[in-house]
């Protein structure tokens, strides 16, 4: 068993919710693509990524119990009874993030409820959302080869929009 690590781990979290909407991104980018679509002719462009990640969240978090980016950063979120979230607890854990964390995605405001988050995180252990959901988050040691692994993803992930990036007006 891997040796288990401090419970709050702000930068890590963000690591691997990032992963999360980078990897999702890239595959509703190339759904999109097979209808002639970008990211950015769609609804509200970049924020619809974050509004669809909390349904794909809560069906891989009510299923397998985690999602590919908390399996990189070897984090798990359960219930107070140590089981894996149900359906109900994972949209309700979802849509808070999504409200409560990142403020829907509102300019600004989300950089605001993100420091918020950061610094009750920090200073007592808990997010707002886990702590009225009675969830807990449990962090264990990242081994080598999940560092390398995102280090590698996230590389390639801004070298693939780097030209896109660049291009804009």
């Amino acid at each position: 068993m891997t040796e288990k690590v401090a419970s709050s781990r702000p930068w890590i979290r963000f690591v691997g919710r990032m992963f999360d909407y980078a990897w999702f991104g890239l595959v509703l980018g190339w759904f999109l693509a097979v209808f002639g679509l970008t990211v950015e002719q769609a609804p509200f462009g970049i924020l619809i990524i974050p509004f669809l990640w909390i349904f794909v969240e809560t069906l891989l978090m009510g299923t397998w119990g985690s999602t590919p980016g908390k399996w990189m950063i070897s984090t798990r979120v359960v219930r107070k009874d140590n089981k894996k979230l149900s359906f109900k607890d994972a949209i309700y854990r979802s849509l808070s993030v999504w409200w409560l964390g990142l403020a829907a995605g509102i300019p600004i405001i989300s950089f605001v409820t993100m420091i918020v988050a950061c610094v009750k995180l920090s200073n007592t252990g808990k997010t707002t959302w886990d702590l009225s959901g009675e969830f807990t988050v449990q962090h264990q040691k990242m081994g080598p080869f999940r560092i390398i692994g995102l280090i590698v993803f996230f590389l390639a992930f801004f070298w693939t929009l780097a030209p896109v990036l660049i291009n804009v007006n």
